[in-house]
């Protein structure tokens, strides 16, 4: 794994806020322990949550979880809002993993929760040009 602020160098250490990679000249060790790069240890930003052990971001599973929920909606609104919830939260949450404020390793939740919030919209989108053409030929 190369450093992430020095391309072509080797990392020789892991940021505990961003698991990035850093070689020894970006890279801090706190007095707890906990190694930090130098863009974490700059915007102070605080490590992630150790109680719970998870590199996950709780935003990105929450997107995938409503869209998830959004797609398989039982009725019409709820679940368009869901979706749309869904990929608005994975969106947001890409965003915070690219500038460091939240853990990579949600990056594919967040990715999952856009790509199907993205289709359940497109879904519902369908569906309602669809009753709006049967309306329409219905009343031919």
């Amino acid at each position: 794994m190369d450093c992430a602020s020095h391309p072509g160098v080797v990392a020789t250490g892991t940021c505990s806020r961003c698991f990035r990679g850093c070689c020894p000249k970006c890279l801090t060790i706190a007095p707890d322990g906990r190694t930090y790069c130098v863009n974490c240890l700059v915007t102070g930003q605080n490590p992630p949550d150790t109680a719970t052990g998870s590199s996950i971001g709780p935003l990105a599973i929450v997107s995938m979880v409503l869209s998830i929920v959004g797609i398989f909606g039982v009725c019409f609104l709820p679940g368009i809002a869901l979706a749309i919830s869904g990929l608005i939260m994975g969106i947001v949450e890409l965003g915070r993993i690219r500038k460091g404020q939240s853990p990579s390793g949600g990056r594919g939740f967040a990715i999952a929760g856009c790509v199907i919030g993205a289709c359940a919209v497109f879904l519902y989108t369908l569906l309602v040009v669809f009753m709006i053409g049967i309306s329409i030929i219905g009343a031919i």
